[in-house]
């Protein structure tokens, strides 16, 4: 997991060939703006754009991917996601569905990190992870990159 400013986002562009789409992405859409879903940028990339309902820190359950990286964004509050590393998780809740590229785990949140607005968060597949913990509607930006 790495967590960062927005505007250090290009000092991760080496890290994977894909991450360039998304700065360029980033530098040339009004994120606030996007409409509502999922929009395609190459065969590699995509994005969603969601509102969705905050839940209590509680309510937070654990997914993870196996085929994508996720950069998540936070646009109009802070999201109090939950971290577990993928490797300590066991308690399988919802088995991995390879149409969708998720697991859901019961196990227990180890970490709980804030982002806002300026930053933004990456989640690779030994990143167990619960999004969307808040209050209120949470706008909510999402890259999915094929590793």
């Amino acid at each position: 997991m790495i967590i960062d400013n927005l505007d250090s986002f290009k000092n991760y562009l080496p890290m994977h060939k894909s991450f360039s789409v998304v700065e360029e992405f980033m530098e040339e859409n009004d994120l606030d703006q996007l409409a509502p879903g999922k929009h395609k940028i190459n065969e590699d990339v995509f994005v969603i754009s969601e509102k969705v309902s905050g839940k209590k820190k509680s309510e937070g359950v654990l997914e993870a991917h196996y085929d994508f990286i996720d950069v998540q964004l936070c646009r109009n509050s802070v999201d109090n996601m939950g971290w577990r590393s993928h490797t300590e998780c066991k308690d399988i809740k919802e088995v991995y569905d390879p149409e969708r590229d998720i697991v859901f785990y019961n196990d227990a949140i180890s970490k709980h990190i804030s982002i806002s607005r300026e930053n933004f968060v990456i989640f690779f597949p030994w990143d167990a992870h619960a999004p969307n913990i808040g209050e209120g509607e949470l706008h909510k930006i999402v890259f999915k990159i094929r590793l």
